[in-house]
């Protein structure tokens, strides 16, 4: 709640500024925009809410803050009872183009943190063999990552309404636990075929891929 309303506050205090400031008729210095593609991630779902301000024509930086959602497959036995937050700043770099174009060309810089909470079933064995007396367990995955990833987008606007689809490539840091064993010893035993879901939840720390991938809806003040 502190997070919302520290957002909400800085919101507030940018859309004041940019209507004070606001010096070219048809250039709109703020957006305000929620993400379609997040709700329904497979590994991340989260309602989004993004917060952009133009700082010069060609350069603007964006605050996004988002709840992590129960999986948008319902009963998915590998992610239940997802919880936590996510926050990322990122910085645009858009090519030199009229200010009353519609369609706009940029690069972008993303830094993004998440906090992950939620239950799944996994396999374990208590022996260092792991063809011996595998078995399922359920348990608690708490995983934190940080990644920071190269974009490239565009944006199209509709009068006060834009749309915005960016994907990109980077790298994530990733830092994953598990909770609740039955035997807080037992070895996790890897799938004999490519799991993305096995490796989502796989304990310990490790440095991994990003792709972000992002359709935004939002209007322009």
């Amino acid at each position: 709640m502190k997070l919302l309303l520290l957002f909400l506050s800085f919101v507030l205090s940018s859309m004041l500024n940019g209507l004070i400031a606001q010096r070219h008729p048809g250039f709109y210095r703020n957006e305000l925009k929620t993400s379609i593609t997040q709700p329904v991630n497979i590994l991340v779902p989260a309602v989004e809410l993004s917060y952009e301000r133009y700082y010069r024509k060609n350069l603007s930086s964006a605050l996004t803050i988002g709840k992590v959602i129960n999986h948008p497959i319902p009963d998915a036995q590998d992610f239940r009872n997802m919880k936590g937050f996510e926050l990322g700043v990122e910085t645009k770099w858009f090519e030199k183009a009229n200010e009353q174009s519609r369609k706009r060309r940029y690069i972008a810089a993303e830094l993004i943190y998440i906090n992950q909470q939620y239950n799944a079933t996994n396999s374990f064995t208590d022996t260092p063999w792991p063809d011996d007396n595998p078995y399922f367990d359920s348990i608690g995955v708490k995983r934190y990552s940080i990644g920071l990833s190269g974009k490239a987008g565009f944006k199209v606007r509709f009068g006060h309404f834009m749309m915005d689809l960016s994907g990109g490539l980077g790298l994530r840091y990733i830092d994953s636990k598990h909770t609740n064993k039955i035997n807080p010893d037992s070895e996790e035993v890897n799938s004999r075929h490519p799991n993305i879901w096995s490796a989502f939840a796989k304990e310990g720390k490790r440095v991994g891929v990003a792709l972000p991938l992002a359709f935004k809806i939002g209007y322009t003040f």
